[in-house]
């Protein structure tokens, strides 16, 4: 039955819905009548496009992300972390702090604004490459001015982007010499930016908000580049402005993420659901993505967090022995296509999940829900008999696929855990359950990351502890051998046993602490949530609670004011 489940309507009605979708481009399960009761359609305008600003609402209109309430306007900062492709450096961030740092000699890395990036905009003031633009912020020196959200190198590692609370997106690019990383863009979204994600070779960069849309930049722009268009407000008018992607109808983008060589992007949202849609190779990427290839239907709550799963490698006996031909060896150096996704959710589920089709292949259960609701009621749920109620339980907050697509490791709100899992059948197998030794109480993983290179013995995990949110970083040497076909063994690993690190991994994460402690919210922690809470939504019990409650939208005031 939870297979079937598809946010509230039949499978028959979806497999009608998909078909719309395909054709016009749009999420329509949110406005579905079943799917978002009390919400009301809504109209908004594109306002013109400013130079930090792009496609999207107009800055008066406040969109979910914005004015709707609720807990997700106080979220507290989590300490994140992105990985670089070769595994050189570690990117950290903590409310309005960020830091790169050397893997292997533990130096912190500059960041600084690079002294001279040719203007795109000719005779445009203020543009996102522009030296002000560039530039920290004064006084203190910072590159954002609120929590930093999102963080990620592109698979090339060329570039670091970084998005904040502030509404602004940064992208670092790396230094010939490897030796800093220079800020060349600032972009400013109309909403509040909340993940981050590249195409294959990190020509694009894709960013979702709160409002539910996803644009998309080029890094490296040049002159003659194409110009991106938005649905409304037609072509920009700024050519380094970024341009509409996807919409995914009001509903809040939790994540994205593009599984390398499928030419898919992946994107979560606060509706319970994943979906999974094709980036255009006949036009250009900023001229938008229309095409859906599939939703990942599962999660009996908002969907938090999402990884792409390699398949696992398998031992060639005779081919290594063989020298590859030239068409062979350009083979091996394209991106190995991605065809399985692991998702956490709010339902204190982890699912995986595949690309094509969208069929959930496995799950597991790694909290307990609160007042799970019956088997009848959830059959009424599934049916659409019934009013949609998500099922509440501690959230999976961060989940990350090991280089061999042989594990996935999840971490769980309020958890000082992390959850490795074993995927190599396509099942999800809990295989071990790691305590992180830290000092203090109330202690919590809010991210957790595999070094990327092919052996990954390294697992990286952040988090907070104390009622001031300190920020924590450690690292795990796992204990698992990877030879082709042979069998990896579980009882090498530190089931029940605190990470055991090198000491020279100690030393990294303590700088990575020390970098990040100043930028801890401190006291005023107590009066922030956490980002499970931040996404749930509140229930109402009858009909007039929840017209009483459209009564103090500020689309609804906005309204009568006008009319008025």
């Amino acid at each position: 039955a939870v297979e079937s489940f598809c946010g509230g309507h039949s499978l028959a009605s979806e497999r009608v819905y998909r078909g719309v979708h395909r054709l016009v481009g749009t999420d329509l399960t949110s406005t579905h009548p079943r799917m978002a009761k009390g919400k009301s359609k809504r109209k908004h305008k594109d306002g013109p496009s400013g130079a930090e600003g792009g496609a999207g609402p107009s800055a008066d209109y406040e969109g979910p992300g914005e004015s709707w309430g609720g807990e997700h306007m106080n979220q507290a900062p989590a300490p994140l972390m992105a990985m670089h492709p070769s595994g050189a450096h570690i990117a950290v961030a903590y409310g309005k702090g960020v830091a790169v740092f050397d893997a292997s000699t533990g130096a912190q890395i500059p960041l600084r604004a690079a002294a001279n990036v040719p203007s795109i905009g000719e005779g445009v003031a203020h543009t996102p490459a522009s030296p002000e633009m560039r530039a920290p912020l004064e006084p203190d020196g910072l590159w954002h001015a609120d929590a930093i959200r999102a963080i990620a190198f592109d698979p090339t590692g060329r570039f670091l982007a970084t998005a904040a609370d502030d509404k602004a997106v940064r992208l670092f690019a790396r230094t010939p010499a490897g030796d800093a990383y220079e800020c060349v863009r600032r972009w400013r979204d109309r909403k509040k930016p909340t993940a981050l994600a590249y195409d294959d070779d990190g020509k694009h960069l894709m960013i979702s908000n709160k409002y539910g849309d996803v644009h998309v930049v080029l890094t490296n722009r040049a002159p003659n580049d194409p110009v991106g268009t938005d649905h409304e407000h037609g072509a920009l008018r700024e050519v380094d402005d970024p341009a509409f992607l996807l919409g995914h109808c009001c509903a809040v983008v939790t994540d994205l993420t593009c599984p390398r060589g499928s030419n898919l992007l992946v994107t979560a949202d606060r509706d319970h659901k994943l979906r999974a849609s094709n980036l255009p190779t006949s036009v250009p990427l900023i001229h938008g993505s229309w095409d859906i290839q599939s939703f990942l239907f599962g999660h009996l709550a908002f969907v938090s967090c999402a990884a792409a799963v390699p398949e696992p490698e398998h031992h060639r006996d005779d081919a290594e022995e063989v020298a590859p031909s030239t068409e062979s060896a350009k083979d091996d150096r394209k991106p190995k296509k991605i065809e399985r996704l692991a998702s956490g959710g709010g339902d204190g589920a982890v699912r995986l999940f595949r690309l094509d089709d969208g069929e959930e292949l496995a799950s597991a259960q790694l909290s307990t829900p609160v007042d799970p609701p019956s088997p009848e009621e959830l059959e009424a749920i599934i049916s659409g008999t019934a009013p949609r109620i998500p099922v509440n339980a501690p959230a999976v907050t961060s989940v990350d696929a090991h280089p061999s697509g042989a594990f996935v490791v999840a971490a769980v709100e309020g958890a000082p855990e992390v959850v490795l899992m074993d995927v190599r059948d396509s099942s999800l197998r809990v295989v071990a359950k790691i305590p992180v030794p830290v000092l203090g109480d109330d202690a919590e993983v809010t991210c957790v990351r595999f070094e990327p290179s092919p052996s990954g013995r390294r697992l990286w995990v952040a988090g907070t502890v104390g009622a001031d949110a300190k920020p924590f970083f450690r690292c795990a040497r796992l204990g698992w051998e990877m030879h082709g076909k042979e069998e990896t063994h579980p009882g090498k690993m530190i089931d029940g046993k605190e990470m055991d690190a090198d000491p020279a991994d100690d030393v990294l994460a303590c700088k990575m602490r020390d970098a990040m402690a100043p930028h801890a919210p401190g006291e005023d922690s107590s009066l922030m949530v956490s980002k499970g809470t931040a996404l749930r939504k509140k229930q109402y019990d009858n009909v007039a609670e929840i017209a009483e409650r459209k009564k103090l939208r500020r689309d609804v005031t906005k309204g009568k004011r006008t009319a008025e």
